[in-house]
C-alpha cells in the first residue's frame, strides 16, 4: 500500500509542475494458486490453497485481497481463506480472482463408498423407504439412516430391516469392502439374484437377507466369506442344491435356509463346520434324503428340518445324537 501512494504522490507532483510524464500504477496481472491440483478420497477433506498476485511488472503484491469461488459448490466448496472441503465426486476448478486477474487449481473428489450407497438407494426405490433420513445428502455417512461407519468414515454396517426396500441388489455392493453386517431382512420388494459381487466383502460376518424375493441359486462366490458367523437366506425362492461349499465357512455359527425352493440332499460338508450352533431348514419341501451322518460331528443348540423331505438315518447312534439337541423339531426314519 506505501508503495502504490508513493507512486500516486509522484504522479501528483509532476502534475503539478507541469510535467507531462504519466506513471502507470500498478495492478493484480497475475495469479498463481498453490497447490496447482488436490486429490480427495475423504468427504469433508481439506486443504488449502493459496495465492500470490503479482504485477504487471512481476512484482508480488502482499496486500491485494484475493477472493475465492468453487466452479461447483457440490463436489468441493471453498471458503475466504482458500480452505477446500470436499463434498461429493466430481471435479472442479477453485479460482482466486484479484481483480481483473485470476487463477485456478484443480480438485479432484473420488468418494466410492458414498457413491456406492446412493447407487443402493437409487436400484432399491429409496425415496419410498419409510426411513432414508439423511441419504444422499452432504452429511457424514454414518448419519444416514441404517449406516454405521468406523473411525476412518469407511462403511461397516448396512441395516435397512422392514424399510419397504424395493429392486434389484446393485453390484456395486462390492465397493463396501469394510462391510461387516449387511442385514436387508423384511423386505419383500427385494427381487432378483444374490448379486456375486457380494463374496468381495470378505470381511463380513453376517448376511441376512430373509423374507424377501431373491431368486435363483446360492452364488459360489459366498465361499470366499470365511469370517462369516451368519448366513440367513430364508424364505426366499431359491432354487438348485445346498451347497456343498458351506462346508468352509470355518466360523459359521448360524445357518438358515428354510423356506426356500432348495432342492436335493444336504450335503456331507456340512459336517466341518464345527462352530455350527443353529440349522434351520424346514419348510424347505424339495430338501431330499437321509440326514448326512457327518452331523454327529456338530454340538447343535437347534435344529430344525421338520416339513422337508429329510429324514433321520435309522440307526440308535445317529438317534442318540439327535437327542443331545434340546431345541429340534423335525421327524421322519429312512427306510432301511
Amino acid at each position: 500500500m506505501k508503495e502504490t501512494m508513493t507512486v500516486a504522490l509522484v504522479f501528483l507532483l509532476l502534475a503539478a509542475c507541469g510535467e507531462e510524464t504519466a506513471v502507470e500504477l500498478p495492478y493484480p496481472a497475475t495469479v498463481d494458486v498453490s497447490p496447482e491440483t488436490a486429490e480427495f478420497t475423504a468427504f469433508r477433506g481439506t486443504v488449502r490453497l493459496t495465492a500470490t498476485v503479482r504485477d504487471q511488472d512481476g512484482n508480488v503484491m502482499d496486500t491485494v485481497g484475493v477472493k475465492w469461488s468453487s466452479e461447483d459448490a457440490d463436489v468441493a466448496e471453498v471458503g475466504a481463506t482458500g480452505v477446500v472441503t470436499a463434498l461429493g465426486t466430481g471435479v472442479v476448478e477453485i479460482a482466486a480472482t484479484a481483480g481483473a486477474a485470476s487463477g485456478e487449481a484443480t480438485v479432484t473428489v473420488r468418494l466410492p463408498q458414498r457413491d456406492a450407497l446412493v447407487r443402493f438407494y437409487e436400484s432399491l426405490d429409496g425415496d419410498s423407504w419409510p426411513e432414508n433420513g439423511n441419504w444422499t445428502t452432504k452429511t457424514e455417512l454414518n448419519t444416514w439412516y441404517g449406516i454405521e461407519t468406523d473411525g476412518g468414515g469407511n462403511v461397516t454396517a448396512v441395516v435397512l430391516i422392514s424399510n419397504n426396500l424395493s429392486g434389484e441388489l446393485p453390484r456395486e455392493i462390492a465397493i463396501l469392502e469394510h462391510l461387516v453386517d449387511l442385514n436387508l431382512a423384511f423386505n419383500e420388494g427385494i427381487s432378483g439374484i444374490i448379486p456375486s459381487e457380494i463374496g468381495e466383502l470378505k470381511k463380513l460376518r453376517s448376511l441376512q437377507l430373509h423374507h424377501n424375493l431373491l431368486t435363483g441359486p446360492v452364488p459360489p462366490e459366498i465361499a470366499n466369506l470365511t469370517d462369516l458367523r451368519v448366513l440367513d437366506l430364508h424364505h426366499n425362492p431359491l432354487t438348485g442344491p445346498v451347497p456343498d461349499w458351506l462346508g468352509d465357512l470355518p466360523d459359521l455359527t448360524w445357518l438358515s435356509l428354510w423356506g426356500t425352493e432348495l432342492n436335493g440332499p444336504l450335503p456331507a460338508s456340512l459336517g466341518n463346520l464345527r462352530h455350527l450352533e443353529g440349522l434351520f431348514l424346514h419348510h424347505a419341501t424339495k430338501l431330499r434324503g437321509p440326514l448326512p451322518r457327518s452331523l454327529m460331528n456338530l454340538n447343535l443348540d437347534w435344529f430344525w428340518w421338520q416339513d422337508t423331505g429329510l429324514c433321520s438315518p435309522p440307526d440308535e447312534e445317529f438317534r442318540n445324537w439327535l437327542r443331545t439337541i434340546e431345541n429340534r423339531m423335525g421327524s421322519g426314519v429312512c427306510e432301511s
